[in-house]
Order: structure tokens, then sequence, then C-alpha cells
């Protein structure tokens, strides 16, 4: 039941910011018809942006039922490291449009295993909470390497971290470390 209330809880605040933001932009849109050209682009830019946003939530939604109900296959295949990254990072641009992004990955780095759409989720997930969870206009860095056999991506922001008695948590449904912002 806790559980349940959460997650409404949480899928109600997530999903309502993108929709208030849709609406109001779409209804100042309208009234702006013969308006400031600027502006007009300006609101346009918002709901795409937050149109974007609620379309990664509900799709996050969709992927957490998946895999807890084991229906999601992996889908290996050789793939390019530099265009995971850079495809990630072009789906959420809107939040990095005010943080300098630094991408660092060894031209020789070799095509890597992976499942292409779930590894470019995984790096939006972690770029959108570095944007959200980090000072607004600090860095953020993302470097690819390979050590002992193995693919190592770090993203690195200016954020405060996550305190270590928290590390064995975060990745419960719906944790948030006390104290932070939702």
């Amino acid at each position: 039941e806790r559980l349940y209330a959460a997650l409404l809880n949480s899928i109600s605040h997530e999903l309502r910011t993108p929709i208030a933001t849709i609406t109001g932009a779409a209804g100042l849109l309208a009234a702006q018809a013969d308006g400031d050209r600027r502006v007009r682009a300006e609101l346009v830019r918002s709901i795409q942006s937050s149109a974007s946003r609620l379309n990664r939530l509900v799709a996050n939604l969709l992927d957490m039922s998946r895999l807890d109900a084991g229906r999601i296959k992996l889908k290996l295949d050789w793939c390019d490291v530099g265009e995971v990254i850079g495809v990630a990072a072009q789906r959420v641009e809107d939040c990095l449009l005010q943080r300098p992004l630094t991408i660092d990955v060894p031209p020789d780095l070799p095509l890597v295993q992976m499942d292409f759409a779930l590894m470019e989720q995984v790096l939006v997930n972690l770029l959108d909470n570095a944007c959200n969870y980090s000072p607004g206009g600090a860095p953020i860095s993302i470097e690819a390497c390979i050590g002992d056999e193995k693919l190592l991506i770090t993203i690195t922001d200016g954020g405060k971290g996550i305190p270590p008695d928290d590390f064995e948590r975060i990745f419960e449904k719906f944790y948030r470390v006390p104290g932070t912002a939702s």
C-alpha cells in the first residue's frame, strides 16, 4: 500500500509539471497569435520541451512495468559508445542549454556489445538527474573508457552527491535522498 501511494504521489507530481507547462504555454501562444515572434518561438520551445519530458516519464513508467514483469529482453548488438552518448545528450539538450557539457570518448574506443536503446535510456536518466540535482550552470562531463575489459561511463556534475549511507537504497523505486527536492 505504501509503495502504491508513493507511486501515485510521484507519478501525479511528475506528470502535472509538464502538463501544466504545456497547457499554460499553449494558452499564452493562442493569446499571442499576432504577437511578438520571439515570444511565440519561446512558448513553442517550452511546449516541445515539456512534451518531451512527459514522453520520457511515460516511457520510464512503461519500461519499469516491463522490467518488473520480466518482459524486457536485451537486444545486444555491437555499438559505438560515442554515438550512444551523443544520442542521449541530444534527448536532454534542453536541460543542458545552460550548462557546459564535456564529452570525452577516446577515438580508438572499440565497439561494445550492449542494448543501444536501454543504455541510451540509462544515460538520459543520469543526465536528467545531473541537470535536476546540481546547481544551475554547473558543468556536466561524460567520460568513457575501457578498464579490465569492461566499459566504464562516468557522468560528473557539480551536485552535492549521494551520502554513503544512501548508496544501498538509491536503486529502490521512488527512493529519494532525504532532504532532496522532488
